[in-house]
């Protein structure tokens, strides 16, 4: 059941609020009406900056991605048993850098003295003691998703060297 008072007070807190000479329909349609333009002002400066913190997580990611993996296929060439595996070294550098894009085109293996000299591609064949496998991941791709923010494609590179441990013998 309705009371009669209650339709009296909210009637007068309403009129109260309202400015004069507007009609409940005409400050209505105002407050819709700047929430609209308010809306639209500000929808498209906060989707930019979703869309900009979102790009720029998802090239920290592949960023992320191919230093780690070339990280990994350096330590997994500098181990005695696998420094001559050249197709092992770039799976492992594909398995895990593969959610960044890196490929095994991407994958380049070279050899060192230890000191940067006397450079040797893969197969290396017999190594000097204090060698060094060099891996370089070169022009992994990066696209943005979203051409809203102003992201430019580029390519991601890294390199990592690490002596190899041969003929050491472990106590």
């Amino acid at each position: 059941m309705k009371s009669k008072g209650s339709g009296r007070i909210f009637g007068n807190l309403l009129s109260a609020v309202r400015p004069a000479g507007c009609s409940s329909s005409k400050a209505a349609d105002r407050q819709a009406g700047q929430a609209i333009v308010e809306f639209a002002l500000a929808v498209p400066l906060l989707l930019t900056l979703v869309f900009g913190i979102m790009e720029f997580g998802r090239l920290f990611f592949a960023y992320s991605s191919v230093v780690t993996a070339t990280r990994e296929a350096a330590r997994v060439g500098s181990s005695v048993d696998n420094y001559q595996d050249c197709a092992g070294i770039q799976a492992a550098a594909v398995r895990v850098g593969g959610l960044a894009g890196v490929e095994t085109s991407n994958v380049h293996i070279s050899y060192d003295d230890g000191f940067g000299g006397n450079v040797r591609a893969c197969p290396p064949g017999n190594l000097p003691l204090g060698s060094r496998v060099i891996v370089e991941l070169r022009d992994v791709p990066f696209t943005p998703v979203v051409p809203l923010v102003n992201i430019p494609s580029m390519t991601l590179h890294s390199i990592a060297r690490r002596t190899i441990l041969i003929g050491l013998e472990l106590r």
